[in-house]
């Protein structure tokens, strides 16, 4: 039973599903390097790969068509200035892109130029290279505490045992320690120089992603073994624990795990983006046509003053062409209507905010020594129009901090907080025999020995590690009734019973999956005799075990779940001698395939052992609750956010943890989808259906249903319900919409892909912002197909908070993220933009006019370098500066009324029809702005000799224009504050300062020749003080009366609160 050799097994091998390692052998033309490199751009590459990349963006190649378009002799512009400001904004964002490559560069060159130790078989002595020299073959010599570089097979360590132990921190984020042992294999190898007559191959699966899953089969003479994940050493770990351990390179470069899980996230785009996308495209149309109208009436100008005009360069006779030329003469003043610097700030707006998130210092966790952090700014908006929140429940909504509280011995419950209990059942370990005993023996047996804990000795003190939580509260369960786990070796493990040590031999061991839902493994015992010990859920265990009368044990396992327990079914049995040596052969081959369907023919093996099982027990574990979740819960249902928990407990554990959680409270009516059969299913959801005629009904209809309900709705529905009705697309409607009038659903059962499946539901069914919260490696699929992504750190590593934009520590600091930061985001970017286009707008009217007035000549009104620095550098910076910390209410008040949370659910600050309803008092602004100027300075020649002419009253317009935007800041803004206001100050005294410089003789003549010395005689009379002190306020008066009227008149919930937040008013805003 112990030989491995496997003359007589014929293993079923296929040519392309591994690779063959020989030992010490470098092959460096199958094989990659080991380089890796994660840079976009080269010295050589960097400009014209920047460009083009620059240049895949529409907007910029309608900008790119714009500046080439100035150069030509119907340019009204001159060239410098529209060209300048285009190449600013391409450079900088070239430049932004080439600092962000350099540190990837940097990192790049640490990693490659790392130094390795490695073992020359043919110098006999270990040699030093770099990383990026490191090839497939490679014996490799880690030291501990250092990083390991490439993917290895552990060959042998400096302990005795052949054990080693590795953090896995920089793979997946756990920061328990894993253990690693030698194969017996290699157990002779003691250093290096036993490496020297050594011979080994190693068939390998192909580079692949999976973490969980590898096959290899170590060939060395005659004999063929199976290896592990147990021996495999990833690159990205460090050895901890550990002297040194010697490995072989197996994967390298871009083939190592840590390289291939380095997947690519999807690119999300938020509703703001896709509404401003909008308004860029009708801000074309409406250019398009204004410009063809312009240039129609410069014709039909034309035509009846044409005597009266020799002094315009216009044709003899107007064409059709001549009116497509005019048009683009005209389209080139009005350029900055769409303001080329628009997607430049914006993503610095965008910046700017997110910083706030990471400098939050009420989001920051102090046990953790971690704050919230974000990875993409892109979406930050969208934080404050969530509609859909689908949220895991272990590790998100609970602490992830397991203990085992009851164990159920073949139907006799014992609490493990109960001392008489645990008296009670020690008791029972000491007697001599009796069938009591012998059920408890091998229930905590199976705690003791069926798991993949780890035990390490810390100041003289055993710790123990698992990549489960729930597997070492089940093993610290065995241990306060005399079970005690003391090492576990790579054929052993050994536990102490009541101070007597046992020593069970691994036979074989089958581990747990999503897919299995339970864990085995085969031991022999002291006595030779063979044993299974299984573990695992109750849908699959109760199957697997031979029980006359399973009623008390579901009764049992319902009482747990309902007191919001987590369950596991215990089981096993005694193996029979021949009947385990006909499955051992079977095994074996298998294991030593290298076909495709590997897992499968795993599968296939296991269900032949895993049968006919005595049930031993069941365990109940608790896993308590995150601080503030039912507060965090009441807050988001308050904000009228549909909330939706996905998790794989079963039904009763999810159904308690949701009334424990205020997802489900005593007026809450709870309807169960948890049939057994598709008609079943489909009859349920049809009664539901004609009982609320949800088909029939739109979704506003069905908010009002909603909102109508005498008790609120929460529905729950298990896996395999859901299993009958996916792929109907009338079932999944129907249960769609159903969760659309509950406050609340809770989805139990729940495998990762199902929960994915839920999120794209969601999405399928309408334009809905989805939010997906988790933090496990299960949870990734959802966090990417929802809208947005919040990863949680806790202790299920770091892969959900790598795949989310944006990450937090506990599930309460939600609450901040939505209602204050995300609040506050859609708030500022929707009106930061808005403004945007309003002063560039304001602008180009004037533009507009006085093409009209000029007779359609295309003649420019404001100097060049006028609109050239009027975004570069008078209103762009300030507008980002108050908008960044505008507030419509404080934080805490955004926290009490959650309500305040739907003007963004609801986009109510920023669609077409605002945009052009802001656009309209820019129509207005600048109608003034150009006309009040013109008809209050006169005409001919003043009393200082001077004729005020055109750039004497665009000049003064221009200076009255910039009063007037700057002012609407202050109108539109709720909050002033010394650094919005002193950004105000600031922008004016750039101004004029600026002007005042650009109009000295020297600057002017190399600039603007219509420009030296004029400023100063504009400024010097009375006249023009009066037109832009009386102007700014006739300007702005009709956005002032409108406002004033809409908040006394109409006032929205925010006008409310925020008037009671003022006043104090004892009378409650939102009744």
């Amino acid at each position: 039973m112990d030989n491995k050799t496997t003359e007589n097994i014929q293993i079923e091998t296929e040519e392309s599903s591994f690779r063959r390692v020989i030992l010490g052998q470098v092959n460096i033309k199958e094989f990659c390097s080991n380089q890796v490199v994660t840079s976009r751009y080269s010295l050589i590459n960097w400009i014209p790969k920047s460009i083009i990349l620059q240049f895949a963006r529409v907007s910029n190649i309608y900008f790119l068509a714009i500046t080439i378009l100035v150069f030509f002799p119907f340019s009204p512009r001159l060239p410098w200035g529209l060209a300048s400001t285009f190449l600013g904004v391409i450079a900088f964002t070239m430049i932004k892109e080439g600092v962000e490559d350099i540190s990837r560069h940097k990192q790049d060159r640490e990693v490659n130029k790392a130094k390795v130790t490695i073992y020359d078989l043919y110098e006999k002595k270990f040699i030093e290279i770099e990383s990026k020299d490191l090839r497939v073959g490679n014996i490799v010599k880690i030291k501990e505490n250092e990083n390991i570089h490439a993917d290895l097979i552990m060959l042998c360590s400096s302990s005795a045992k052949g054990v080693a132990y590795v953090n896995t921190m920089n793979l997946d984020g756990e920061t328990n320690l894993k253990e690693k042992i030698i194969s017996h294999l290699t157990e002779k190898i003691k250093d290096e120089n036993d490496l020297n007559d050594f011979k080994a191959e190693f068939d390998v699966d192909h580079p692949n992603s999976s973490l969980v899953k590898w096959n290899c089969n170590m060939i060395h003479g005659r004999n063929f073994e199976p290896m592990s994940l147990k021996q495999l050493l990833m690159r990205g770990c460090v050895l901890k624990n550990t002297d040194w351990v010697l490995g072989v390179v197996i994967y390298s470069g871009v083939d190592c795990k840590i390289v291939q899980n380095s997947k690519k996230v999807p690119t999300k785009v938020s509703v703001l983006q896709k509404e401003l996308n909008k308004v860029v495209y009708s801000i074309i149309v409406f250019l398009f046509v204004l410009c063809l109208l312009l240039g129609g009436f410069g014709k039909y100008w034309h035509d009846r003053n044409d005597s009266a005009s020799e002094y315009i360069d216009f044709p003899d006779s107007y064409k059709a062409s001549d009116v497509i030329v005019r048009a683009i003469t005209f389209w080139i003043q009005l350029v900055a209507f769409i303001p080329i610097s628009l997607y430049v700030v914006v993503e610095t707006q965008r910046l700017i905010l997110c910083s706030f998130i990471k400098n939050d210092i009420l989001m920051y966790d102090e046990k953790l020594d971690r704050s919230a952090s974000w990875r993409a700014s892109d979406i930050i908006e969208q934080l404050g129009q969530v509609e859909f929140i689908f949220s895991d429940k272990t590790g998100t909504l609970t602490k992830n901090e397991m203990e085992l509280l009851k164990c159920g011995i073949n139907t006799n419950v014992i609490s493990l907080h109960n001392d008489a209990h645990i008296e009670k059942i020690k008791k029972t370990l000491n007697k001599q025999k009796g069938r009591r005993k012998k059920e408890a023996v091998n229930y905590f047996r199976t705690l003791a020995l069926c798991h993949s804990v780890f035990p390490t000795l810390h100041n003289e003190k055993l710790v123990y590690h698992s990549p489960s939580p729930d597997e070492i509260a089940l093993v610290d369960g065995a241990k306060l009734v005399g079970f005690e786990l003391r090492e576990r070796r790579e054929d052993c493990i050994v536990i102490s019973v009541n101070g007597n040590e046992e020593v069970w031999k691994i036979i074989a061991e089958i581990p747990f999956s999503s897919e299995r839902k339970r864990m085995s493994i085969i031991l022999q015992a002291e006595d030779e005799k063979f044993y299974l010990f299984t573990k695992g859920a109750d849908t699959i265990m109760l199957d697997l075990v031979n029980i006359e009368n399973p009623e008390p044990i579901a009764k049992e396992l319902e009482t747990f779940a309902l007191e919001g327990l987590r369950t596991l079914v215990m089981a096993g049995k005694e193996l029979n001698l021949e009947e385990f040596a006909s499955w051992n052969e079977e095994w074996k081959k298998v294991m030593l395939s290298n076909a495709k369907n590997k897992d499968e023919m795993i599968d296939e093996v296991c269900k032949k052992i895993e049968k006919d099982l005595t049930f031993y027990g069941t365990s109940a574990i608790e896993d308590k609750l995150q601080d503030y979740v039912p507060e965090t819960i009441k807050l988001l249902i308050e904000a009228k956010i549909r909330l939706w928990v996905l998790t794989g407990d079963k039904e009763e554990t999810a159904i308690e943890i949701a009334k424990s959680c205020n997802l489900i409270n005593d007026q809450t009516e709870l309807i169960k989808l948890f049939e057994t059969s598709q008609n079943e299913i489909n009859n349920r959801l049809q009664s539901l259906e004609n009982k609320f005629s949800l088909l029939e009904k739109s979704f506003t209809d069905l908010e009002k249903i909603k909102n109508s309900l005498a008790t609120p709705l929460s529905i729950a529905i298990n896996g395999s319900t859901l299993a009958f009705i996916k792929g109907n697309q009338k079932l999944m409607s129907i249960f769609f919409r159903l969760g659309f009038i509950a406050s609340t659903c809770i989805c139990c059962r729940m495998s990762p892909s199902q929960k994915s499946d839920v999120v794209q539901l969601c999405k399928s069914n309408g334009k809905w912002i989805s939010l997906a919260i988790g933090d496990g490696a299960n949870d990734v699929s959802m966090i990417q197909t929802a809208s947005i992504g919040v990863g949680v750190a806790g202790k299920e590593g770091t892969q959900a908070v790598l795949a989310a934009e944006f990450s937090i520590t506990q599930f309460s600091h939600l609450r901040r993220l939505l209602f204050v930061h995300g609040r506050y985001a859609y708030h500022r970017m929707t009106h930061f933009i808005l403004y945007f286009f309003y002063k560039n707008f304001v602008m180009e009217i004037c533009e507009a006019w006085y093409s009209v007035v000029s007779g359609f000549s295309g003649q420019i009104y404001y100097l060049d370098w006028f609109t050239a620095f009027f975004n570069l550098f008078w209103t762009s910076w300030p507008s980002i500066a108050f908008f960044a910390l505008e507030q419509d209410v404080p934080p805490e008040v955004s926290l009490k009324y959650p309500s305040l949370y739907s003007a963004g659910q609801k986009n109510v600050y920023f669609d077409l029809k605002t945009f052009w309803v802001w656009i309209g008092y820019a129509l207005m602004s600048g109608t003034f702005i150009f006309w009040f100027p013109m008809s209050t300075i006169p005409g001919g020649e003043g009393k200082n000799g001077h004729e005020p002419g055109l750039f004497w009253i665009s000049t003064v317009s221009f200076i009255l224009m910039m009063h007037v935007v700057n002012t609407k800041l202050l109108i539109v803004s709720c909050f002033w504050n010394k650094i919005n206001v002193g950004a105000i100050c600031l922008s004016f005294l750039l101004f004029y300062v600026m002007i005042i410089l650009l109009n000295t003789n020297e600057i002017a003549f190399a600039f603007q020749p219509e420009f030296p010395g004029l400023l100063f005689i504009i400024l010097s009379h009375g006249k023009t003080w009066i037109i832009v002190i009386l102007g700014s306020m006739i300007a702005l008066m009709p956005d002032f009366i409108t406002m004033c009227i809409k908040r006394v008149m109409f006032p929205t919930p925010n006008d409310k609160v925020r008037g009671y937040n003022k006043f104090t008013s004892k009378v409650d805003p939102m009744t």
